[in-house]
């Protein structure tokens, strides 16, 4: 069975996926992960380095596609997402060598999802964003009265089964947000939400 599904939209991003490529290979415990790539017609050579990637390792899945934004790229690969969770990552950003065992490790007593903070890199300098959350196991009710203010840096790993089961898409029709509306729309069909405030995600 397939733990994680990442679902990875690209579009010109062809400077800095070597480093989001390079950290997918150095995942550990990744075995049962799959890679859903969403080529957004690029116009460099993103495509390239995705079919390349592909060839030598099998958990790649490309989606090639005309250029539809990033909400309809991510919507493109939900549709083929075989894992228990979802983590949506970036093109341009990577992931910490340790992140599914963070993953397995803090999704506890049946979680429908893990909330986590980003690292934040800029000019060479990592700078973790906080939850200011204690780690734990929130009802969706706790977890908004624990936020001063709803926390959308962070970043979400979802229960597939709910997305599916709500037909749960992000919206095409705003051009930023987008991340936020679908967490929302999530969250009305959660119970538990798991947080860590271990982070493996680099936002660059």
């Amino acid at each position: 069975m397939t733990f994680l599904s990442l679902i990875i939209p690209c579009y010109n991003v062809s400077e800095y996926l070597p480093a989001t490529l390079r950290s997918l290979t150095q995942l550990k415990d990744a075995e049962d992960c799959e890679f859903i790539f969403v080529n957004d017609g690029s116009t460099d050579n993103t495509l390239l380095l995705l079919t390349d990637f592909a060839k030598k390792d099998k958990r790649a899945i490309i989606i090639d596609q005309k250029n539809q934004g990033v909400s309809a790229a991510r919507n493109a690969a939900l549709k083929q997402t075989k894992g228990q969770f979802v983590l949506c990552l970036d093109g341009d950003d990577y992931l910490h060598p340790e992140t599914i065992l963070i993953i397995k490790n803090n999704l506890q007593q049946d979680a429908d999802a893990l909330l986590a903070p980003c690292i934040i890199k800029q000019s060479g300098i990592e700078k973790k964003r906080p939850l200011n959350i204690q780690d734990g196991v929130y009802s969706v009710e706790q977890l908004y009265a624990s936020c001063r203010i709803f926390p959308t840096a962070p970043m979400m790993v979802y229960r597939n089964s709910i997305i599916h089961d709500n037909s749960l898409q992000f919206n095409s029709n705003i051009k930023s947000g987008e991340v936020y509306d679908f967490t929302v729309s999530f969250l009305e069909k959660a119970h538990k939400i798991a947080v860590t405030n271990i982070g493996f995600y680099y936002y660059v």
